[in-house]
């Protein structure tokens, strides 16, 4: 048998492949979003400190071509080759290794050890592995919810050989992220939460997750003072205007002097200085003084299209383990995009997290990317979405155990 493969071979999609309407619709929504984040990081890195213009956006030019890549080699590669025990094992023990490892020999910034950075002369590379703890998490439980299950499995029987793995091994991965990041710790949480009720986990057995949920939450903000502040300084900000509460009175300046339509793209003063982290954790409240209430408004409607478009490929998804990748996937973008307007808007307490696709990034921005492109392989490999009879005999319905 002849295993090597010829060039136009290694390039060309499996036959299931079609690129139907709702992957091209949802390719140009993603497509939007990034190029969304390249006009305002390339604004907001004008800043008034030499040592920071145009950093960010020099580092989005570096990793949006590789974003770009990632996503087309995400859509490219067919979702199936990734339901495999050794695939999903191996990229969870690989994530759990990298977590253990960030704690000891990651680059500290600002308290936290979060990044695996990499100067190559004038530039630094950096890996975050908690970006891709959210990909592996999404991988492994959709392949071990989407097993065959034996006929006349008890409650019992589920409750020891399915959700109590993947409780463990969910509370692991959450438990080291949240030692330093506690807002990705809690992303995770609700992907694979909502991953094993999807999965056919009963309301009950994951009902039992609250009592140590919000014990270990309440430990991990009380032992670290600078969480207890941020939750104390959330309901009025205005008690310590220059310190604690600087960072979310800054952005709501930013919000509220945009008005309607914004002060003009690279009009914006808060970005000199004022707004800290203006191309990450706060790009949105640029978008918003620059592009005013319709540029933030246009910023949530393409994530609301790339929301829906990812639920219409669940919802035609071939199989169970189809049905579970697209669902974390849209799980994984919908929800921290919810968390950085929240934060930006002081509807939720100051956290750093990303804007999906626009904020500047590294490891973030191209993990996001591959993420997205495995739910158009999902979308371009389905037979519904193709016009074509489906042939697949798995029913997505989730069993309960």
């Amino acid at each position: 048998m002849n295993y090597l493969l010829k060039p136009d071979q290694l390039l060309k999609p499996d036959a299931r492949f079609q690129l139907n309407l709702t992957a091209r619709l949802l390719f140009v929504n993603i497509i939007a979003l990034m190029a969304v984040g390249i006009l305002m990081v390339y604004s907001a890195s004008v800043s008034a400190l030499p040592d920071e213009r145009l950093g960010a956006f020099n580092r989005l030019l570096m990793f949006g071509p590789v974003a770009v890549v990632a996503l087309l080699l995400g859509m490219w590669l067919p979702y199936d080759k990734l339901n495999r025990w050794w695939a999903a094992i191996a990229l969870l023990a690989v994530t759990v290794l990298l977590l253990v490892a960030v704690l000891k020999f990651g680059s500290e910034v600002n308290h936290a050890r979060r990044w695996f950075r990499f100067p190559l002369g004038p530039i630094e590379l950096s890996f975050q592995p908690s970006e891709l703890a959210k990909l592996a998490v999404i991988i492994f439980f959709a392949w071990f919810l989407s097993r065959p299950e034996p006929a006349g499995r008890n409650w019992r029987e589920g409750l020891l050989k399915k959700f109590l793995p993947l409780a463990l091994i969910l509370g692991a991965v959450c438990g080291l992220i949240a030692l330093q990041d506690l807002g990705t710790a809690v992303l995770v949480g609700a992907i694979g939460a909502g991953l094993m009720m999807a999965g056919g986990v009963p309301w009950w057995q994951l009902g039992a997750l609250v009592p140590p949920v919000a014990g270990a939450l309440y430990v991990l903000i009380v032992k670290y003072p600078y969480r207890m502040n941020r939750l104390m300084i959330y309901t009025n900000p205005w008690q310590d205007p220059r310190g604690l509460g600087f960072h979310i009175i800054q952005s709501l300046y930013a919000i509220g002097s945009g008005g309607p339509f914004g002060l003009g793209l690279g009009y914006g003063v808060q970005k000199l200085g004022y707004l800290p982290e203006n191309t990450t954790d706060f790009i949105f409240s640029v978008i918003c003084e620059e592009m005013g209430v319709a540029g933030g408004i246009l910023v949530i409607l393409l994530f609301l299209g790339l929301a829906l478009l990812g639920l219409r490929i669940m919802s035609r998804a071939p199989n169970k383990f189809a049905y579970l990748l697209a669902l974390g996937v849209v799980l994984w973008t919908t929800i921290q995009a919810i968390i950085n307007i929240g934060v930006a808007t002081g509807a939720l307490p100051t956290k750093g997290i990303a804007l999906p696709l626009i904020s500047s990034g590294g490891s973030g921005l191209v993990l996001t990317a591959a993420a997205l492109g495995l739910l158009l392989s999902v979308g371009c490999r389905s037979p519904e979405l193709a016009g074509q009879p489906d042939r697949s005999t798995e029913s997505l319905t989730p069993e309960v155990a």
